[in-house]
């Protein structure tokens, strides 16, 4: 689920104070300069430098084609996305017109994280949403790879994120299935989902249904609660309530907090976590998230698995669709009674990659 008020970082730019910022001048004046020598010397050597130029221009070609290799990588992974949305909505009927099907967008987030109690563990997560008109225009078929109890129960508040450090944590799976969302009226909206997981052969089929109702405070504040159904057959029927209350104080600062907790037939306990989260815009597609959050489950030896703070510094880099994370935390991760609860220092590094309509947030993949 994602948040009502989620920031977006191109809502972030910084304030003009002047029209030319500090030092600006002195760097114009050199600037100046330099082109002035460089027009001189051009004009003496111009007879000299006739193929020396066409070298620098071939030179400058190649690194041009060089350069935009990412962006054909995104171009390819979106034509793939609606190609295949399209096919698989003809089966319905005759397919709609090309720019319906290229509404497809996704995110793809690939990460390095460490921490003192598991060491290294590489990660990479995906989501594609495919439009389905000839179904149904309010419903999207999807598929990604994420954390499959995250994602089935809503215990989270975001199903495309990885943390550095979870105690008890599962490994990421592949999923895919239809997404229905109906948007209500007065703050209230209606989502039902259903689909497979992919791992060695075992579908594992789950169906969900999700009601959610959003009040808005003021201009600046907004209380949700969500209510989740959910049947997995690993899992049987389970219930999920989220509540999360988000304040946002200026154009560049935000906080949340959010609060989970998770019943099921399969599960004697109940599971729990709740996150404490500031975001801070700097400007020119810049954020630093710090989160508190604490987890954990009463069925097990020991209740509260985890609790610690991360802080997250995000950038924009080469492309407005391309996001570059540096992560440190600390946590205090405990599985067993016999052990000790020691501080465990956590660091990471990621990639994001947005493509389609979907667009770059000012909140982390890492937490």
């Amino acid at each position: 689920m994602r948040s009502a008020l989620r920031p977006d970082l191109r809502m972030f730019r910084p304030l003009v104070f002047s029209r030319v910022p500090r030092g600006g001048r002195w760097r114009i004046a050199a600037l100046s300069a330099l082109l002035l020598v460089s027009s001189l010397c051009g004009r003496v050597r111009a007879s000299e430098s006739v193929e020396s130029d066409d070298a620098a221009v071939r030179a400058v070609d190649a690194a041009t084609v060089d350069a935009h290799w990412i962006d054909r990588f995104r171009d390819s992974v979106h034509r793939l996305s609606w190609r295949t949305a399209r096919t698989i909505d003809g089966w319905a009927g005759e397919p709609y017109p090309q720019d319906v099907y290229e509404e497809a967008s996704g995110r793809l987030a690939v990460g390095l994280l460490w921490d003192e109690w598991d060491g290294w563990e590489p990660k990479v997560r995906f989501r594609v949403d495919l439009p389905t008109p000839q179904v149904n225009e309010r419903v999207n078929l999807f598929i990604g790879r994420f954390d499959r109890d995250d994602f089935v129960t809503d215990r989270r508040e975001g199903d495309d994120v990885f943390p550095f450090r979870r105690a008890g944590g599962q490994e990421d799976e592949t999923l895919a299935g239809f997404l229905y969302r109906r948007p209500g009226s007065g703050g209230g909206d209606f989502s039902a989902s259903a689909g497979l997981r992919f791992k060695s052969g075992n579908l594992d089929p789950y169906v969900k249904a999700s009601y959610q109702h959003r009040w808005k405070l003021n201009e600046s504040a907004a209380f949700t609660v969500r209510e989740t159904v959910f049947y997995q057959a690993s899992e049987k029927f389970g219930l999920t309530s989220r509540a999360e209350y988000e304040q946002i104080w200026s154009d560049r600062f935000m906080v949340r907090w959010g609060g989970t907790v998770v019943v099921s037939e399969a599960h004697d306990g109940v599971r729990f976590n709740s996150q404490l989260t500031a975001i801070r815009a700097l400007g020119r597609m810049r954020s630093i998230t710090v989160q508190f959050e604490i987890e954990g489950d009463t069925d097990l030896e020991v209740p509260v698995q985890e609790f610690g703070v991360k802080c997250v510094y995000r950038k924009s880099v080469f492309r407005p669709w391309l996001a570059l994370e540096i992560l440190a935390g600390l946590s205090w991760p405990r599985e067993y009674a016999y052990q000790a609860r020691k501080p465990s220092w956590g660091l990471g590094i990621a990639w994001e990659m947005t493509f389609g309509s979907e667009r770059l947030a000012a909140e982390p993949v890492t937490l």
